[in-house]
C-alpha cells in the first residue's frame, strides 16, 4: 500500500468527519429544541460572595433591583420580592420552586463588590430542565450599578422574546441615580422596609431620607420615602395626620422628577384610599401604578382596598388575588386576601385561606383576630371567644386580663365577654391610634349604637386606616338602618347604602 494513497484516504476520513460536525451543527441549528414561552420569572436571592455578613443587603439590594427592572415588563408577570427572598439559601430543587411560586424559568447567580467594582454573575434556568437558558457575566463600577441591572432585564427579555414597548426600553436605560452612596442608602431602606414591623419601618425611612440628602434628584429614594411612611401609619408607629401628610409630598415630589414612577403613583393612591378618603383619584392613581408595575403586588392590594372601601367586592377579591399571584408566600398578601373574603362574606373560603396563612409561620396573633371574626359571623360564639384570646395572648395582653374575660364567658355569655373585653383591654388603651374604631365594632356588638357611632367619629377625626372596612364590616350591620351610619359614610366621602 503506497504512502500516497494512505494519505489521501486520512485526508479523505478528515473531510468526512468535517463534513459531520457541519451536518450535526446545522442540524442543530435548525432542529434546536425550541424556547419554552416563559410569561412568568422568579429573581431568586443573589449569593453573596463577599462573605462579609455586612454585604448582605447589597446583595439583596441587587436582587430587589432586578426584580423592580423586570416588574417594568407589562408582559412578563414578576415575583416580588418578599416571595423571592423567601428561598434564601433554600436547598429545595428549582423544579420544586417554580412550581411553588408558579413560574416558567428562574434567574440565579451571585454578586460580589470589591473595592468600588461589582461583580455580577447571571443565568436564567428553564427549572422543568434545568437547562441554562441564557448566561452572562458583568463586572463595573459601583457608580454604574442601577444601569447594570436595567441591561441584564433588557438580556433577559430579549432572550425570551418578550416584547418591550418603547417607554419600557427607555425606563429599562434610565438608571435611578449615579451617587452609590445614594443607592446603598436607598437598599438599606429596602431591606429594613421588607422586616415588615414598626421598628424597621422607621428606620427604613431614615435610610431612604440619607439617600435623598445624598440625591436630591433620586426619584425612586422619594418613592420609597413615601410607602415607608405610609407603612408606619398601618402599624401605628406614627400619627396619621403626622406621616401621611409627609408621605404625600414625598409621592408627589418624586413624580414631579420622575412622572413614570409606578412606585410613587402606587404610593399616592394608598395614601388617598387610607387617609384622604379621594375615592376618583385613588383609582386614577392606583390603576397608573399598576399600569406602569404591573408586578408591584402593593398596587394590586391597596387597589382591592380601594374597591373593598367602595362596596365592589368583587373587584377587590379579584385584585387581592393577584397580589398573593405576584407574591405567593408574602404573609401581608395571604392574611389580606383572607380578610377580603371575610368582607365578601365568603366565610368558609376566609378560613381556609386563614389556614394557609397560618403555614407561612408567622406570628399567630396577627391571625386570629380575622379567625375570631369569621366564627362570629358563622355564630360559633365559642371558637370566636377562643380565637380572641389567642389575639390577646399574641399581643401580649396582661394574664389577669385574659382571665377576667374568660371568666366574663363563662358567666354572662357573649355579652359578658365584650363588655369585659371593653372595660379591661380597650379602654385603658383608648388614646391608642385607631383603637376608637374597635371600641365602636365592640359597643355595637353589646348593642350601645349611641357610644358605638360615638367611637366610629372619632375613628373619622383620627383618620383611622380601618375605616376602609366600614362599609362592609359585617359587624356593623346592626348599624346600617341609622341615620348616623349614613352620616359617617358622608363624613369618609362615600354614598350612602
Amino acid at each position: 500500500m503506497s504512502r500516497a494513497w494512505l494519505i489521501g484516504a486520512g485526508l479523505a476520513a478528515i473531510v468526512a468527519v468535517l463534513f459531520v460536525f457541519r451536518v450535526s451543527a446545522l442540524h442543530n441549528r435548525i432542529f434546536k429544541p425550541p424556547l419554552p414561552h416563559i410569561h412568568s420569572i422568579a429573581v431568586l436571592p443573589l449569593e453573596n460572595l463577599s462573605r462579609n455578613p455586612k454585604q448582605e443587603y447589597f446583595a439583596e439590594g441587587m436582587t430587589d433591583d432586578l426584580i423592580t427592572e423586570l416588574s417594568k415588563i407589562s408582559a412578563l408577570r414578576v415575583i416580588a420580592r418578599t416571595s423571592s427572598m423567601a428561598y434564601r439559601g433554600s436547598k429545595k430543587p428549582l423544579r420544586e420552586i417554580a412550581r411553588e411560586l408558579d413560574v416558567d424559568a428562574v434567574v440565579e447567580g451571585t454578586v460580589q463588590e470589591v473595592g468600588d467594582r461589582v461583580r455580577i454573575n447571571i443565568q436564567l434556568v428553564n427549572p422543568s430542565t434545568k437547562r441554562n437558558l441564557w448566561a452572562a457575566s458583568y463586572e463595573r463600577d459601583s457608580n454604574d450599578v442601577l444601569s447594570l441591572q436595567g441591561d441584564v432585564a433588557e438580556a433577559i427579555a430579549r432572550k425570551i422574546q418578550v416584547k418591550l414597548t418603547p417607554q419600557e426600553q427607555h425606563r429599562l436605560q434610565t438608571a435611578g441615580t449615579g451617587n452609590p452612596a445614594a443607592h446603598d442608602a436607598y437598599l438599606r431602606g429596602w431591606y429594613l422596609f421588607d422586616q415588615r414591623n414598626s421598628a424597621e419601618a422607621s428606620r427604613s425611612t431614615q435610610y431612604f431620607r440619607k439617600a435623598i440628602e445624598l440625591d436630591p434628584h433620586y426619584a425612586s429614594a422619594y418613592a420609597g420615602l413615601s410607602i415607608s411612611l405610609v407603612l408606619q401609619s398601618y402599624f401605628a408607629a406614627g400619627r396619621p395626620s403626622d406621616v401621611m401628610p409627609r408621605a404625600r409630598a414625598a409621592a408627589r415630589h418624586a413624580l414631579q422628577l420622575d412622572p413614570d414612577s409606578g412606585e410613587a403613583y402606587t404610593a399616592l393612591g394608598a395614601i388617598e384610599v387610607s387617609y384622604d378618603w379621594d375615592w376618583k383619584d385613588a383609582k386614577h392613581d392606583l390603576q397608573r401604578g399598576i399600569q406602569l408595575n404591573p408586578s408591584d403586588p402593593y398596587a394590586e392590594i391597596f387597589y382591592g382596598l380601594y374597591s373593598q372601601a367602595l362596596g365592589k367586592m368583587q373587584d377587590a377579591v379579584a385584585h387581592t388575588r393577584r397580589a398573593v399571584k405576584l407574591d405567593p408566600v408574602s404573609f401581608f398578601a395571604n392574611r389580606q386576601l383572607a380578610a377580603v373574603l371575610y368582607f365578601d362574606r365568603r366565610y368558609n373560603a376566609a378560613l381556609a385561606q386563614l389556614q394557609r396563612t397560618r403555614e407561612l409561620h408567622e406570628d399567630p396573633g396577627v391571625i386570629e383576630n380575622w379567625a375570631s371574626w369569621v366564627y362570629e359571623a358563622k355564630h360559633q360564639d365559642g371558637k370566636a371567644v377562643h380565637a380572641d384570646l389567642m389575639n390577646l395572648e399574641g399581643d401580649r395582653a396582661p394574664a389577669a386580663d385574659l382571665n377576667f374575660c374568660r371568666a366574663a364567658y363563662a358567666r354572662g355569655g357573649w355579652q359578658g365577654y365584650w363588655k369585659a373585653r371593653i372595660e379591661r383591654i380597650l379602654l385603658p388603651i383608648a388614646k391608642r391610634q385607631c383603637v376608637s374604631y374597635f371600641l365602636g365594632v365592640d359597643y355595637a356588638r353589646i348593642g350601645d349604637p349611641a357610644k358605638a357611632f360615638r367611637w366610629l367619629n372619632r375613628a373619622v377625626d383620627q383618620h383611622c386606616i380601618w375605616l376602609v372596612c366600614l362599609a362592609v364590616d359585617p359587624k356593623l350591620d346592626t348599624l346600617r338602618s341609622d341615620p348616623r351610619y349614613q352620616a359617617l359614610l358622608h363624613r369618609i366621602n362615600l354614598p350612602p347604602k
